[in-house]
């Protein structure tokens, strides 16, 4: 995905650098600019997940396993961990980590 800047075609990682300008007309250009872009492609993505879950579920069972999440868990030699510790530790990621992350945004917002 590539977006138009100042007269030159970027990709998204690279368009995405603008938006720490500190100028604040070019974040929110830039911004803009790529949620529009990914806004065009987005019945495409969501077509090609609802393909995707259904046949991850599929190669989950025919390898034997109640669900993609454990299928893919033994397949990159996870062991040292069950899927509720998986759970648990997301959970301690919303708890914890995303207000801590929404603070230093709210501070980098007020500072920019």
């Amino acid at each position: 995905m590539t977006i138009e800047h100042e007269d030159k075609i970027l990709t998204i990682q690279q368009a995405s650098r603008f938006v720490e300008s500190p100028d604040r007309a070019v974040r929110k250009e830039v911004y803009e600019k790529i949620r529009e872009r990914r806004l065009k492609d987005q019945e495409k993505f969501d077509d090609i997940m609802s393909k995707a879950i259904p046949l991850r579920d599929q190669i989950a069972k025919n390898a034997g396993y109640d669900s993609f999440v454990e299928f893919r868990r033994d397949e990159r030699g996870r062991f040292d961990y069950t899927q509720d510790d998986v759970f648990a530790f997301h959970k301690g990621v919303k708890e914890h980590i995303v207000p801590l992350i929404q603070q230093l945004f709210k501070e980098k917002q007020n500072d920019l």
